[in-house]
């Protein structure tokens, strides 16, 4: 039978070999899918509709918290009494296009990290920022939508020692969250 199908091949004017190899795979593929559907009904069966029943007993509500409890917390977590939960709002910081001063540039993270340490005594309301641009450590600050609002505090910062600094493009934050103030060590008291 095999001669006849290989000669009925080459009358053809195709390969027997690739052909009879496209044909094995096809018949290997459809019994393989085959035995996954078996498969596959024979776990559900074994289950015996265990899910099921956990899925109908499932309540939802069980899990949320009160409406009075969310007050509560927010209360809590603002510090003011009769805080209405609809004026709490928070936003994700949006980026744009913009400028940032850039401080120092190296490829060690401890001193990028010292050198931002240096610049906390900067107003809170300006972002200090190490970047990661491989291979080197880049500290920036600001968050500026125009050159010139960048360049007052590139004269700042010159003045303090940093005269390296430079206005480079960046992707900035519209709405950048308020850093925490830098807490000055305590003092001995002996």
């Amino acid at each position: 039978m095999l001669r006849a199908f290989t000669s009925f091949i080459s009358k053809r004017g195709l390969q027997a070999p690739a052909f009879a190899l496209a044909l094995f795979i096809g018949i290997r593929c459809s019994s393989s899918t085959e035995s996954t559907k078996e498969e596959t009904t024979s776990k559900e069966d074994a289950g015996g509709g265990v899910a099921e029943k956990y899925e109908l007993q499932f309540n939802p509500a069980d899990y949320n918290p009160s409406v009075a409890t969310i007050e509560q917390l927010a209360k809590a977590d603002t510090g003011a009494k009769g805080t209405d939960l609809k004026t709490i709002e928070s936003s994700p910081p949006e980026t744009t296009l913009g400028f940032r001063i850039q401080v120092f540039s190296t490829t060690e993270i401890d001193t990028a990290n010292e050198v931002k340490t240096e610049l906390s005594n900067l107003p809170e309301s300006i972002g200090i920022y190490v970047i990661y641009d491989a291979p080197y450590y880049k500290v920036r600050v600001g968050d500026y939508l125009s050159r010139p609002d960048a360049n007052s505090l590139l004269r700042g910062l010159i003045d303090r020692g940093f005269t390296d600094a430079w206005i480079v493009a960046d992707r900035i934050l519209k709405n950048p969250p308020l850093r925490k103030p830098a807490v000055p060590p305590a003092e001995k008291t002996e």
